[in-house]
C-alpha cells in the first residue's frame, strides 16, 4: 500500500485545495509540472522513471489540480501531448 502525503492547502488562482493526500508517485509528478515547462509523457517517464504518467495527469485533474496540456505535431505525422501547470495557477500569482 502507497504511503500518501498530505497537502494542507493549494491555492490555484480561485480554487483552494485543502487537505489533498497525494500518494508519492502523483506528488512527484505534481513537483514536475509545477515549473511550467511543458513536457510529453516520453520526457515525465524518463525524469520520474515511471512507465505511463497518462493515469496519473488524470488522478492530478480529478483532484482539482489544473493541468494544462496541448498538441504537439511531430515528425512523419505523428502528434503528442506536452502537459504542465500553469505558475500562476500554481501559486496564485498571475
Amino acid at each position: 500500500m502507497e504511503a500518501a502525503i498530505q497537502v494542507e492547502s493549494l491555492q490555484f488562482g480561485e480554487t483552494k485545495i485543502i487537505n489533498a493526500h497525494f500518494p508519492p508517485q502523483r506528488k512527484r509528478l505534481f513537483s514536475l509540472l509545477s515549473d511550467g515547462f511543458p513536457r510529453s509523457t516520453a520526457e515525465i517517464s524518463t525524469e520520474l522513471n515511471l512507465c505511463d504518467p497518462r493515469g496519473l495527469i488524470r488522478d492530478l485533474r480529478k483532484s482539482g489540480i489544473p493541468v494544462s496540456d496541448f498538441w504537439v505535431n511531430g515528425a512523419y505525422g505523428r502528434r503528442f501531448k506536452r502537459y504542465f501547470i500553469r505558475k500562476e495557477a500554481g501559486n496564485g500569482n498571475k
